[in-house]
């Protein structure tokens, strides 16, 4: 006699939401960016992914990773993370957050 475990992977927005927290507190914002990214996909109106979101591209555009980034000759990819969390600040309805992207966008 023998058994069959069948494993289904469903993604789940709580799933998503709770790995992307784990891998910010843990320093991997890239992977943070793309499980938020993900959980936002299946719930758009999750007010929660969407500031977490634009919390990890916050740390990863700017005290975490940009600066680092700027210094390495990167600067094209720091843009792109100001402009993602502008549109993520925007997204939330936080029209000081977007200018203050953009601006930062800008210098770069």
């Amino acid at each position: 006699m023998f058994s069959i475990e069948v494993v289904i992977n469903i993604p789940t927005t709580k799933a998503d939401f709770h790995l992307g927290y784990d891998l910010s507190e843990s320093g991997e914002y890239k992977k943070a960016i793309d499980a938020y990214e993900k959980a936002n996909k299946l719930n758009p109106e999750d007010a929660n992914v969407r500031y977490n979101l634009e919390l990890a591209l916050d740390d990863i555009s700017l005290g975490h990773y940009g600066l680092t980034s700027k210094e390495q000759g990167k600067i094209k990819e720091a843009k792109e993370y100001y402009l993602k969390a502008a549109a993520a600040a925007h997204a939330n309805g936080d029209s000081d957050r977007v200018i203050r992207y953009e601006k930062w966008a800008r210098r770069l």
